[in-house]
Parts: C-alpha cells; structure tokens; sequence
C-alpha cells in the first residue's frame, strides 16, 4: 500500500499576499477616479441647472409683466411696467425692491432696449450677463425680445 503525503498551507506567502495588496490598490484607484469623475459631473449640472432655472425665472418674470402691463417705459439699464421697476443693484436684479437672481450667481450686464417704434406698443429686447460665483467662474446669458400685448376691440 502506497502512502500518500498530503501537506496543507495554512497561510499565503508573501509574494501572493503582495499581489493581493496591488491588485486591491490598482481596484481602489480605479473607483476613486471614478467616483471622482462623477461628483465632478454633478457639480458640473448643477451649476449649469442654477443658471438655466434663472434664465426661465427671469424670462417668465419679465415677459409676464411686459406683457399684461398698460404702461411700460425703458431705459438703457432699466425698465418698468405699471409701476414696477426691474434694475440691477450690485451684483442681483431687483423688482423695485426684492432680489430676483438667486445670491450664488453674479449679474455683470443688464441691458434693455426698446424696439418699437410706436410708443404706445412696447418691445423690448433684454439682456443678461450672468457668472457663477462658484472658483470656476462658469458663465451663461440671457436675452429676451417680449412684447407688450395689443388688443383693441372695435364696435360697429
């Protein structure tokens, strides 16, 4: 009868214990490039979503007034319908006196212009420079063209 020997490890060696260790790292770097990719990419978005969110609020905010407004007057900085006036203070854009912008984004030109010609029918054509006060200065604009609404009813 033939005796087998059988000798079980009872631990790694040091050599695959150090392949174990680099392959472990090189995962690790892997994942942490990527996750930093990611957050990167959502801070990215969401920067990019403050300005979109305050180009609709803006646009809705003037083109609303603009447009239901009997009387509307404009200068190069500033304008006002019914009473109300939107103009830039600092770094924000004021309707008479609450802030429209949000704080985190800087307002650095606000520039309107009358296109008609008939005082009695506004359109305007408003601009709006706009950057991030986040380090990486991401900027975006705004311009808008509204009119005011005509509507006159003639009886026979």
């Amino acid at each position: 009868m033939t005796r087998f020997n059988i000798t079980y490890r009872k631990a790694f060696t040091l050599v695959e214990l150090l392949i174990g260790l680099a392959l472990a790292g090189m995962v690790f770097v892997m994942i942490s490039s990527f996750m930093v990719t990611l957050l990167n990419s959502t801070v990215k978005d969401k920067r990019r979503q403050a300005f979109e969110q305050t180009k609709n609020d803006l646009h809705r905010e003037f083109s609303t007034k603009v447009l239901w407004a009997e009387a509307v007057t404009a200068e190069t900085d500033r304008f006002s319908a019914d009473g109300q006036e939107f103009k830039i203070i600092g770094e924000r854009i004021y309707r008479d006196t609450t802030p429209i912008t949000p704080e985190n984004i800087r307002v650095t030109s606000f520039e309107v212009q009358n296109l008609s010609a008939d005082p009695e029918f506004v359109s305007l054509q408003i601009n709006v420079q706009m950057i991030s006060k986040t380090p990486d200065l991401s900027q975006d604009a705004l311009t808008s063209i509204i009119s005011q609404r005509r509507l006159k009813i003639v009886s026979e």
